[in-house]
């Protein structure tokens, strides 16, 4: 959930444990603020009948190295937080915009893209697949 601090604005976002209340937060910074944040899981889903194999996804980022390949997970209680959490921020102090990227599991930041230009605050997409797009054509 995104921390409305503040208000409107937000300065991070929190996850909570609903089974113990644990809180885990991780704060963009002083005068840097985020959208609406957005979890893209790791495993393997697809609605789309046109489905192509996504195979290993590895990055290396100089420093930073990760693997967006599938979780490696015993039951889908495990899978719950296998995954990034992604959300555009607007650094105020320099006035330059960021994708930043989080891993779920333990909300620490793996990446961050820089924008070429301001992302407004409050931006989001709708992700639908193929079949769902070709339908909105006609």
């Amino acid at each position: 959930m995104a921390i409305a601090e503040p208000w409107p604005k937000c300065s991070g976002i929190a996850k909570v444990d609903v089974t113990t209340g644990e809180m885990t937060k991780f704060i963009y910074g002083y005068e840097i603020y985020g959208g609406e944040p957005c979890f893209v899981s790791a495993k393997k889903t697809s609605t789309s009948t046109n489905n192509r194999e996504l195979g290993e996804i590895n990055y290396d980022l100089g420093e930073v190295n990760f693997d967006l390949s599938e979780a490696d997970c015993v039951s889908d209680d495990d899978c719950e937080d296998e995954g990034w959490i992604m959300s555009f921020v607007r650094d105020e102090n320099v006035e330059s915009s960021e994708l930043v990227i989080l891993r779920a599991k333990d909300m620490k930041q793996i990446a961050s893209v820089c924008m070429p230009s301001r992302v407004p605050y409050g931006f989001h997409g709708t992700f639908v697949d193929q079949n769902e797009l070709s339908v909105q054509r006609n």
